[in-house]
């Protein structure tokens, strides 16, 4: 795989948990308008965590592949969690229907990420075993 890609991809991670941080810190500190500070949190929360999910198997020397499945299944588990099941239970949670789109907005722009950084890195042309060894004419 391109170096160049797997370096744009850290940079991107480590990009998206900064910003997924800062929001929490406006969060906290009352920064900026309501709208922005706790529905951007769900917008980048789905990018951040299957984002996440790759580079540790990157780290790990596994290849994981994010399909439009799994990226369904992170969406709509994160929407029965963080929307029904923990404001159900009494939490300090809300559900909104709002936060559900966000959810559903960030695993949108996370497919077209990856498509672009992953799927894009891979289709390019690779050498292979056979091209790497000196061909030999037969005498």
């Amino acid at each position: 795989m391109n170096k160049h890609i797997l370096k744009y991809r850290g940079w991107l991670l480590i990009l998206l948990i900064g910003c997924y941080f800062l929001v929490f810190r406006a969060q906290a500190m009352a920064w900026g308008p309501e709208w922005l500070r706790f529905h951007l949190a769900d917008f980048l929360f789905i990018p951040t965590l299957l984002l996440s999910t790759v580079a540790v198997g990157d780290l790990l020397g596994r290849s994981i592949r994010i399909t439009d499945r799994r990226i369904a299944v992170a969406v709509i588990y994160s929407a029965v969690v963080f929307e029904w099941i923990l404001p159900s239970s009494g939490m300090a949670f809300e559900g909104d229907i709002v936060d559900v789109c966000c959810y559903i907005l960030g695993g949108i722009v996370f497919r077209y990420l990856y498509r672009i950084m992953y799927i894009g890195a891979e289709m390019e042309p690779r050498k292979t075993q056979t091209q790497d060894r000196i061909k030999i004419n037969p005498i």
